[in-house]
């Protein structure tokens, strides 16, 4: 079997993706508690300030979910084994870092022969 450059590419943008989710997840919950600790937020009535700091933790979990998903696939698309892991990472690196995503899948789908199990 010939192996391509295709797997690796995909497991390096998967990564990538999952890198660049952490950033997002630490600037969401570093700016949770900026907010809840800004003195005049926290005095105004108008602001729903547990509701956005609902939504931020929130945010920040379903970003944890993909950056874990997609680094999952990455290091699968590298080690040539579990397909449906890689293309289940590049689907989450799609919402993640959408080209870079959209290359993952493309590339995922294009080089699924080289996967030892295509199954996952």
């Amino acid at each position: 079997m010939d192996r391509s450059w295709m797997p690796t590419v995909v497991g390096v943008l998967e990564i990538i993706a999952a890198i660049c989710a952490v950033f997002g997840v630490v600037a969401l919950l570093f700016a949770c508690g900026i907010m809840n600790s800004v003195p005049d937020i926290q005095n105004d009535p108008e602001v729903p300030i547990q509701m956005i700091g609902g939504l931020l933790v929130t945010f920040a979990c379903l970003l944890a979910i993909g950056g874990a998903l997609s680094f999952i696939g990455g290091v699968s698309a590298i080690r040539r084994r579990g397909w449906m892991w890689a293309v289940t990472g590049a689907a989450c690196a799609c919402f993640l870092m959408p080209p870079a995503g959209l290359f993952a899948v493309v590339f995922a789908i294009l080089g699924e022969k080289e996967f030892s199990d295509r199954t996952g």
